[in-house]
């Protein structure tokens, strides 16, 4: 009888179910506001339930909800409070852009969100370091030198093969020639860790290393045809492999695709390769003007190859809808040894004559030092000057007129300069 009692009573002693969502507004800053980098946002929420609330938790993310600093999440045992929350944005990788305030409550049961969307100002782009590297495959233990943000010069590490190399935000990227693996180096540290194997094939295994200026992804061609992609950490994003035969010789993102101009070593054919950027699946292919040592993207949809034929450099432009292709520049007689780009359509071009200005818009060649013959070229953005690397020096030059702003010994031989940017 007391068993049948206690039944009857047990539905009477259940809580009832929660489904009321409690209530969260974001009271400061106002939507709309301006913060610079570094700074912190002090983020003012009002919260209420009309039982209990748990928690609350702020976050600043981008447009497509990917956090730019870390979420500060506090407990709460009230019905209803207004808090002040600190949320420190620091990190100088931050770009300029429209970003937004999420707020998220819990009473344990059910939750509430609030948004607000504000301004961020990038922190001042500065040079964290500056690598010299030595040339390709060199004789002997070649060193990596590094200058520092002060302008201090040391070892950073010593090579026995070397082919290409590139920067992240906060890694070197190697790559060996016969044996030497592609590594991402931690530039704090100095400790290496192998991306990609390197199966040993000669004379050199790696045939291209770009880190991409739209994407500022790391691209990786080996002989075999291998192409493999990186995010700026490291992490594997892109697995592909191009017909048998052909190699990478330069890449660049365009679009939704990535372009990779390809050489076939035994028969002489020159192609260009477009794959689809996520899936790596080959979605077009044209006949190629010759050896491409650099390319530009124009657009989604037109790319510039600079490089060399025969009979001398050229500078050609591609249409990837349709494959329309342009001669734009030929330099019988003369080798474009390097291209980079200072504006969105005005290159410097290293060539065996000297130093030219090339502009898209008129196509127009204005020879701007003559007889300077360097390896690599580097457009630093935050000087305004592209450096030139050649023999044992760097010289740094106005790419408009051309004007030598100054020439720096190097330690060692160096065929090409990099910068660490903090962003």
């Amino acid at each position: 009888m007391a068993a049948a009692f206690l039944s009857l009573l047990a539905p009477g002693c259940r809580k009832d179910k929660d489904s009321s969502p409690p209530s969260v507004r974001i009271l400061s800053p106002s939507a709309g506001s301006l913060v610079g980098i570094p700074d912190t946002i002090t983020v003012g929420v009002a919260v209420n339930d009309d039982r209990q609330l748990e928690s609350l938790s702020i976050m600043v993310a981008d447009v497509d909800g990917v956090p730019i600093a870390p979420a500060v999440t506090i407990e709460l045992s009230t019905t209803s409070a207004e808090v002040a929350v600190d949320l420190p944005l620091i990190d100088e990788r931050i770009n300029s852009a429209e970003y937004q305030i999420t707020a998220v409550v819990s009473d344990g049961a059910n939750d509430a969100r609030a948004f607000q969307p504000i301004l961020i100002n990038a922190a001042p782009l500065r040079v964290r370091s500056t690598f010299l590297i030595p040339p390709a495959d060199g004789p002997g233990i070649q060193t990596i030198t590094r200058i520092d943000s002060s302008g201090t010069p040391s070892a950073f590490m010593s090579v026995t093969e070397i082919s290409h190399a590139v920067t992240g935000l906060d890694h070197l990227f190697l790559a060996g020639t016969m044996t030497r693996p592609l590594e991402k180096v931690r530039i704090s540290t100095g400790a290496a860790q192998q991306i990609m194997y390197n199966p040993g094939l000669w004379p050199s295994y790696f045939t291209c290393l770009v880190r991409d200026p739209t994407d500022h992804r790391i691209y990786a061609g080996g002989a075999d045809g291998a192409i493999k992609g990186f995010t700026n950490d490291g992490a594997p994003i892109l697995t592909a492999t191009l017909p048998s035969g052909f190699r990478a010789e330069a890449m660049v993102v365009s679009g939704n695709a990535l372009v990779i101009a390809a050489v076939n070593p035994v028969s002489q054919q020159h192609r260009v390769f477009r794959l689809g950027y996520a899936s790596g699946a080959i979605l077009d292919q044209f006949n190629g003007p010759g050896s491409v040592s650099s390319m530009a993207a124009l657009d989604g949809t037109r790319v510039l190859l600079f490089g060399n034929a025969p009979s001398g450099g050229f500078i050609y432009e591609l249409n990837l809808v349709g494959g329309a292709s342009v001669s734009l520049r030929d330099f019988p007689g003369d080798s474009v040894r390097a291209a980079a780009a200072f504006e969105d359509s005005r290159f410097n071009l290293a060539m065996d004559s000297g130093i030219r200005r090339f502009d898209y818009q008129t196509t127009a060649v204005t020879t701007l030092i003559p007889g300077l013959v360097v390896e690599g070229l580097t457009w630093d953005p935050v000087a305004g000057h592209m450096l030139a690397a050649g023999g044992s020096s760097v010289t740094a030059f106005d790419p408009v007129s051309g004007a030598i702003v100054g020439t720096e010994a190097a330690p060692h031989a160096v065929a090409d300069v990099l910068l660490q940017l903090n962003r």
